[in-house]
């Protein structure tokens, strides 16, 4: 996966909304976030890669962010350069392997 350029700030505010609320239902989502390598093609092994999985394993949301604070984790400060969702129960839905 590639992903190059910024999202807007709504976007982003988006993406952290998902994650808070995923954290404050943790019997119903899962995530996994995977720091950092280079996802989007940079120079760096700056960037994350976040997964929201439903109970039954299907990826519902994907984040990839520059992890610009360094902490190894999805954080507040940190760009996001790519979101995709699929909505919940959808037969499009890709299980997590």
């Amino acid at each position: 996966m590639i992903a190059r350029g910024t999202t807007s700030a709504t976007t982003g505010a988006d993406a952290f909304a998902l994650v808070r609320e995923a954290q404050a239902h943790p019997a119903t989502s899962l995530l996994r976030d995977a720091c950092c390598s280079d996802h989007d093609g940079g120079d760096r092994e700056d960037d994350g890669l976040l997964t929201l999985s439903s109970v039954g394993e299907h990826v519902t949301v994907v984040i990839v962010y520059e992890d610009v604070d360094h902490s190894g984790t999805f954080t507040h400060g940190d760009i996001v350069r790519y979101v995709s969702t699929i909505p919940n129960g959808s037969a499009n839905a890709h299980p997590v392997r």
